[in-house]
């Protein structure tokens, strides 16, 4: 069986519970490779906590699932260019307007 590839984009504003409590359910999962990434690897800290050690998105070629936390900044980064297409290049392959879709959704 082949590895189930979740990627979390992490970026300043999202609320930690959202990141931490589906991450920890998901490492659980057997086969499941789950990687934590934000711009460039760089460090995210929100309300005390520093998430350090990340991937870089731009790296990542392939996934089978992307999931954002949620936060006030979450609009701010699915809005963003980077964030939201050209970061991750697996989300490369979404069609523009699910893309459009995903950042509507989380900026409700």
């Amino acid at each position: 069986m082949s590895d189930t590839h979740i990627v979390f984009p992490l970026f300043n504003g999202m609320t930690p519970l959202d990141f931490v409590a589906p991450y920890t359910a998901f490492s659980l999962v057997p086969d499941a490779r789950v990687t934590a990434a934000s711009l460039g690897g760089r460090d995210v800290e929100r309300g005390g906590l520093l998430f350090s050690r990340l991937s870089d998105l731009s790296r990542i070629d392939a996934c089978e699932v992307i999931c954002v936390p949620g936060g006030f900044g979450t609009s701010v980064a699915m809005l963003d260019e980077a964030h939201a297409r050209g970061g991750l290049p697996a989300a490369r392959r979404l069609p523009g307007r699910l893309t459009r879709i995903l950042a509507a959704a989380l900026a409700a």
